[in-house]
């Protein structure tokens, strides 16, 4: 009976964290999302279709660079319940080290390949974007692995806030590419700095020895290839765009993705990093990791719901009069063949995060592999002909075949969990 009731203290310990830290971030979230709609409306209103292809191609190369820095220790952090701050210090030192090697690629790449000579002039900008953001990656997964998220709400609105500063005064003074590039690393600036003046004593604890390499490596021989895939899935949209339509449907495409993102901001992106620190958390208690799993599921299936009304009601109502007729018309377009997208999107990302924050590689880059697969293909088949239309095609193939066989997984894995615990086994990086 003392058993029991300890474990019911601990569950509902446990639960009241969860719910404390899915109000902070989904609340700093909504603010979040407001702020940056605040900057997409003067921005477009502003800014030529052009730039922002010019705006969309820089983000594509940081991306595609990336890969050199993409080794799973995101998910091994992220993963490691081990309380040693060595941890820590090596994901840290491995993060920065290799940011240094993602610039020389980006720079490299600027100054070699033709189609983007046009980013010379941002080259700076560029390489403080992927430093930064190499150097605060560790405290920010620190800190959501504590459940501080109190603190994360407070630095996200002010990076937010600076965003919007930069855009709003840029976008009336120097309406270019180069506005946007500059808003970026100020609010990555914003961030960085804000969680390494917190944080910086987690960073240089413990003696990295070789339980601590090797722990990281044994995650590495799983992950690379899953943080490979997942980086290319998140930029061949803009690589295939590039090679077969204009700078200006590029920029086109790249405005309705950030109406695109409203569904994901109130969503999943109210919880993603609550709920990631939870399942990561209650992995060892089968019944708190179910709960939390359909808990969340819900909370993202309404918030999509939301997202989807709140965009149409936009485009309906506002859109004519905040961005014009031909903004209007160019985003309406194109939102029809992204509502499939949208409503299958939010909910592979918490299965995604759900099997990354568990350990179990091999669901999780299966759904990578299967997604990037159907993308490549039908994309390459509908992209030349249908434009930026053809990739929300494509996108919407590619999710909805991912969200029914994560659904066919996880059914499973739920069905045979109730006659042990072993039915529902947390997978661990083999030696």
């Amino acid at each position: 009976m003392i058993e029991t009731l300890v474990r019911s203290v601990g569950d509902r310990i446990k639960y009241g964290a969860k719910v404390r830290g899915t109000l902070y971030y989904g609340g700093s979230s909504i603010v979040c999302q407001g702020l940056r709609f605040l900057g997409i409306l003067i921005s477009t209103a502003s800014i030529a279709p052009d730039q922002f292809g010019k705006f969309a191609t820089a983000v594509m190369l940081i991306g595609l660079c990336g890969l050199a820095k993409e080794f799973g220790q995101n998910s091994a952090f992220l993963s490691c319940t081990r309380s040693d701050p060595a941890y820590a210090r090596f994901h840290f030192l491995l993060s920065l080290t290799l940011s240094f090697v993602v610039v020389l690629l980006v720079v490299v790449s600027i100054l070699l390949l033709p189609g983007l000579s046009d980013l010379r002039p941002a080259i700076p900008l560029l390489a403080l974007i992927v430093l930064i953001e190499g150097a605060y990656v560790t405290p920010m997964m620190i800190a959501q692995k504590r459940f501080e998220f109190r603190p994360m709400a407070m630095i996200e609105i002010a990076a937010c806030a600076t965003w919007l500063l930069c855009v709003g005064l840029g976008s009336r003074w120097y309406p270019v590419a180069v506005t946007l590039i500059f808003a970026r690393m100020m609010e990555s600036l914003v961030r960085g700095a804000s969680l390494l003046g917190w944080l910086y004593r987690n960073l240089n604890q413990g003696e990295i020895t070789r339980e601590v390499r090797l722990y990281y490596g044994r995650f590495a021989r799983l992950l690379t290839p899953q943080a490979w895939v997942e980086n290319l899935l998140g930029n061949l949209d803009l690589l295939l765009l590039k090679c077969f339509t204009t700078e200006t449907d590029l920029g086109i495409y790249e405005r309705t993705q950030q109406v695109v993102r409203i569904p994901v901001s109130t969503s999943v992106n109210l919880v993603d990093r609550v709920a990631g620190a939870a399942y990561s958390r209650e992995q060892e208690s089968l019944p708190l990791l179910q709960r939390s799993l359909v808990q969340f599921i819900s909370v993202i299936a309404l918030g999509t719901i939301a997202g989807l009304g709140i965009v149409q009601l936009f485009l309906w109502f506002f859109a004519g009069p905040l961005l014009g007729a031909g903004w209007k018309n160019a985003v309406s377009s194109l939102w029809i063949w992204a509502i499939p997208f949208c409503l299958f999107r939010p909910i592979v990302w918490n299965f995604n995060l759900f099997f990354q924050a568990t350990s179990r590689p091999r669901q999780l880059l299966f759904s990578l592999v299967g997604m990037l697969v159907v993308l490549l293909i039908v994309g390459l088949i509908v992209t030349p002909t249908l434009g930026s239309r053809g990739i929300f095609v494509a996108l919407g193939c590619s999710y909805f075949i991912t969200f029914a066989a994560q659904t066919l997984w996880c059914i499973r894995l739920l069905r045979r969990a109730p006659s042990s615990e072993a039915a529902f086994p947390m997978a661990t990086p083999s030696k």
